[in-house]
């Protein structure tokens, strides 16, 4: 006859909060059924606790069901339009999304996803509930459809965001998405964008936002591909990542371009790490260099 012994052993440890909340944004570029199938797969193997993804074809729901099916939650945008690969779609773990009641902007409300993003209960985070806002400006055509779309979004876009900023109140609040908002110390590279290219940055800034690649990297110009998040120089800083003032400072930011090694997708993704808790008021950009400074 034989026995088996049972050691006597502690229960295993529920997962400890961590104090950093990690962020992800990209472009999946309009990719076909079967690539975002294994994107989804990609980002739900992933460390990411929250994807805001752009890029995404309306003309299938491949992406945004099969990160259900990984278990994520996802929200899409309330006004969907039923053509082009201009979508968003926001994805998380740990939270549970729900819509932001902020109306979307007039000028392509389908490129703007607010939402309330709040901790699950046994969530392996501090129970801070924050809103997150999508946005994918426009950016394809020719150089004068170009401009065209980019200035009605940008009028739509600076009544729509004040609106967010509002709602959030005293919640941190996360813009991030492909932003295509032009750096003055990126200016002199791009001969084709005009002066209100600048503005459109400085705006936000304006509305007590951070752009947190350039905080995190106050000194980072080309040629490093990091800069543009592409080897192509021609190609400006598209994504982008902006947190409101005094909250969830970012202890990263960087890109991976892992998506373009797996074959998932032409551009890399830009990440964070957000703390959670104040950071001191009076850090702000400085305007003349899109620098950060301290006052």
């Amino acid at each position: 006859m034989t026995s088996t012994h049972h050691e006597d052993r502690d229960p295993p440890e529920e997962p400890r909060p961590t104090e950093a909340l990690r962020l992800m944004t990209w472009d999946v570029a309009g990719a076909r059924e079967e690539v975002s199938r294994r994107q989804a797969k990609w980002l739900a193997a992933s460390p990411y606790d929250v994807m805001v993804l752009t890029g995404v074809d309306a003309r299938h729901q491949a992406l945004d069901e099969a990160l259900r099916e990984h278990g994520l939650e996802t929200l899409a945008p309330s006004r969907p339009s039923s053509t082009g690969n201009d979508h968003i779609v926001i994805a998380a773990r740990h939270h549970h999304l729900s819509p932001l009641d902020v109306p979307p902007p007039r000028e392509q409300p389908h490129r703007c996803v607010p939402a309330q993003l709040t901790p699950l209960q046994h969530a392996p985070l501090p129970p801070t509930p924050l809103v997150i806002a999508g946005v994918y400006v426009p950016g394809h055509g020719g150089l004068s459809r170009r401009h065209a779309d980019k200035r009605a979004f940008k009028h739509a876009g600076k009544v729509w965001l004040p609106k967010v900023i509002a709602a959030a109140g005293e919640q941190p609040l996360i813009v991030a998405g492909s932003l295509k908002l032009q750096e003055p110390g990126e200016f002199s590279r791009f001969a084709e964008l005009a002066p209100w290219e600048c503005d459109f940055y400085w705006s936000w800034a304006r509305m007590g936002l951070t752009d947190l690649y350039r905080a995190t990297h106050p000194d980072q110009v080309s040629p490093d591909s990091r800069w543009f998040g592409l080897d192509d120089l021609k190609v400006q800083r598209f994504d982008q990542i902006w947190i409101s003032d005094g909250h969830l400072p970012g202890s990263g930011c960087s890109y991976d371009d892992q998506p373009g090694r797996e074959g998932l997708g032409e551009f890399p993704a830009l990440t964070a790490e957000l703390d959670y808790g104040p950071r001191p008021r009076g850090h702000h950009a400085d305007r003349s260099s899109g620098r950060q400074s301290t006052s």
